[in-house]
């Protein structure tokens, strides 16, 4: 199947049976970069090794070029969204030269694996695929110094940042950078296969005492610690170690606090000998689950054990040692029980799904329930509001980080490349203008045909804004 984005031209061979499989993306390179070869990966062989689909992007665009790598990004994502039975939005890579060391780091969270052949990159930019696994291949130049840098030293520059997941081979000058990849052995086809966004995490230092981890369903979870213990608040769904993950960042015991329980913010809360729940979830926890597979249309995680559960209300407070207490406060609307935590040592909010993540609050109910569920939800942020002159100047953190630049795909990663044109942070705005915005609905101000009947049954007022799922259409 051939695809036309602007000035790149594309040729897609898919692999259409069974399950959902991988997709390897291979960027045409300019004269004097290594030629990309599909057949090698169309070959009877290869797709009885690695079954996948196919995606040759050629034509005459430079896609070192922000036009035409912004058009590749936008297929990929129309591809996997028109065919999710066919391509594994989690299993997409990457082969390609120069333009492959450009695009990985636009858009470093689109793929689950890098192989750059050759070429040069911009060692500063590629940092960005510092949680990226890359493979480069490269022959090293005299006097290697100026940018964009040789594969070996923009690899050097993940290192240098932090990157746990970088490789780099050495290949004579005299030989060919595309057979000592993919010709001689299956050794790279292995590796690529093997990375799986589903598995990966991306850790972030925020301030002494706080990281942020931001699985590939775009969930965040955050780990606070004290002298005595480490908490983690939300554990996302990455289907990663995720205990071995924090164990290297503290050597503390670490404990668990959940702001609600949908599938995406305690996934793996099983993992971990202790977690905090609100107590009415803990009493709904079967009808919690029950409701979660039909939301997210798949099997559930492992539920923490009676055991390993304890119940949190209003005002709660979990010590951590060294002055860090973690209070929590109510805030149902998302959920009826979700849940705020208030880290004044680290001035620090952290508010789940609550009041959204700068986007919008996803309110999930039937179509008559609605009114009933704002109406809650409008008394929830009053009472909240008496926090707000005590949180002034703290830093906010919902379950959903990337959604500061809006739930648009394309647009979330825009900041990446430092061309974002949206930004609303979490703040005690959102939390005014959240009220505000019941308000108008249960006024009839914003009329309930608006948003019943409009697309993606939305409605906003100022920086507040709310999608509803409505579970009887």
């Amino acid at each position: 199947m051939n695809y036309i984005r602007g000035e790149i031209h594309c040729r897609c061979w898919k692999q259409e049976t069974g399950a959902p499989k991988p997709l390897l993306v291979l960027l045409s390179e300019n004269a004097g970069e290594p030629k990309v070869k599909p057949q090698v990966f169309l070959s009877e062989e290869f797709q009885q090794k690695f079954p996948c689909s196919v995606l040759l992007v050629e034509g005459g665009a430079d896609l070192n070029a922000w036009e035409p790598a912004k058009a590749l990004r936008s297929l990929l994502f129309e591809l996997e969204a028109e065919q999710p039975e066919v391509i594994d939005g989690c299993r997409i890579y990457l082969i390609g030269s120069s333009a492959a060391w450009t695009i990985g780091a636009r858009f470093p969270r689109r793929f689950a694996a890098v192989v750059a052949l050759g070429g040069r990159g911009d060692p500063h930019a590629a940092r960005s695929m510092k949680f990226t696994p890359v493979w480069a291949f490269g022959s090293t130049q005299p006097g290697d110094r100026w940018l964009p840098a040789s594969p070996k030293y923009a690899a050097a520059a993940l290192r240098s940042c932090g990157s746990q997941y970088v490789r780099y081979t050495e290949v004579p000058v005299e030989k060919s950078i595309w057979d000592t990849a993919f010709s001689s052995s299956y050794e790279v086809s292995t590796w690529m296969f093997e990375q799986n966004r589903r598995k990966m995490f991306e850790v972030t230092y925020l301030r002494p005492g706080v990281f942020r981890i931001d699985d590939y369903f775009t969930s965040s979870a955050y780990l606070v610690y004290g002298t005595e213990k480490a908490l983690l608040i939300d554990t996302g769904m990455g289907e990663g170690d995720l205990p071995a993950l924090v164990r290297s960042l503290t050597p503390l015991p670490v404990e668990v606090a959940v702001t609600h329980p949908h599938e995406d913010h305690m996934a793996n809360a099983a993992g971990f000998s202790k977690t905090w729940l609100h107590q009415h979830d803990i009493e709904a926890m079967d009808e919690n689950r029950t409701e979660m597979a039909k939301v997210f249309a798949r099997k559930l995680s492992p539920a923490p054990k009676l055991e390993q559960l304890c119940p949190l209300s209003n005002g709660t407070k979990i010590n951590l040692g060294g002055g860090v207490i973690i209070e929590a406060v109510e805030l149902g609307g998302h959920t009826p029980n979700s849940v705020v935590f208030i880290d004044r040592a680290h001035e620090c909010v952290f508010t789940g799904d609550a009041i959204g993540s700068g986007y919008i609050a996803l309110m999930i109910c039937g179509r008559d329930q609605w009114r009933q569920m704002i109406s809650h939800y409008r008394d929830e942020l009053l009472r909240f509001q008496k926090y707000l002159p005590s949180l002034q100047n703290y830093a906010w953190y919902g379950g959903h980080f990337i959604q500061e630049n809006g739930c648009d795909l394309d647009r979330q990663e825009d900041y990446l490349s430092g061309s974002s044109t949206y930004y609303l942070p979490i703040s005690e705005d959102v939390v005014n203008d959240m009220a505000l915005l019941c308000g108008r609905l249960l006024s009839g101000e914003i009329p309930e045909s608006q948003f019943l009947n409009g697309p993606e049954h939305y409605c906003e007022f100022q920086n507040a804004g709310m999608i509803f799922r409505i579970t009887d259409l």
